[in-house]
């Protein structure tokens, strides 16, 4: 019937073979392509096919492919790059006619088959670090100047008791409704007097 192959989807056959005009889309075209490759145990590049695009290829290929044949790959990958490389393997398996150019075979996946990858490959992700402790008020240089603000109004003979016995210094600052004070004055304060954190907090510039 083909006397020859002139190309990846063509092929020439017999001047005395009735011609029925059947499917002609791109699709059905590979579909023959791959028939063709596997019964001459060949594989062939996308490149080679001539294709306007790759979308009818992937959908040839979807046909080939099974979820439960592809995790079951996966889960014997017990590694980050076996499990990354997974779809290489799995591919060159499952399409005994096609040549994949290198780092492409993830593209060919169906959706289905990408979720699987993706919740594979969770495995090898590092454990979330927890965020650092933010730094208590209290900590730092007792001499340090620190601006008291908050409920300032109703504890303010406290904040300057403490500024001034505490700490040898406290000041109002009207421009930044702020008492200035010194870090060791506010430890002082706070422990005495741990009800008035919340109250009452700190800026330190």
């Amino acid at each position: 019937m083909i006397v020859r192959w002139e190309g990846p989807s063509r092929f020439a056959v017999s001047n005395t073979l009735e011609l029925v005009k059947g499917e002609t889309s791109e699709a059905h075209r590979i579909r023959r392509l791959r028939d063709y490759a596997i019964a001459h145990n060949m594989r062939v590049t996308p490149a080679e096919m001539g294709l306007t695009s790759d979308y009818y290829l992937k959908e040839v290929v979807k046909e080939s492919l099974d979820l439960d044949a592809f995790t079951a790959v996966l889960e014997k990958s017990t590694t980050e790059d076996a499990t990354t490389t997974a779809p290489a393997r799995y591919l060159r398996e499952a399409l005994p006619w096609l040549e994949l150019p290198a780092d492409t075979e993830k593209d060919y996946l169906p959706l289905e088959l990408k979720l699987a990858l993706a919740q594979a490959l969770r495995r090898f992700a590092p454990e979330p670090q927890p965020e650092p402790a933010a730094t208590s008020s209290t900590e730092g240089d007792p001499n340090d100047i620190v601006y008291v603000v908050g409920d300032t109004k109703a504890h303010k003979d406290k904040i300057k008791q403490y500024g001034r016995d505490r700490g040898a210094y406290c000041k109002w600052l009207k421009y930044r409704t702020a008492w200035a004070i010194k870090r060791r004055a506010w430890r002082a304060l706070i422990r005495d007097y741990a009800w008035l954190d919340g109250k009452l907090s700190i800026e330190e510039s």
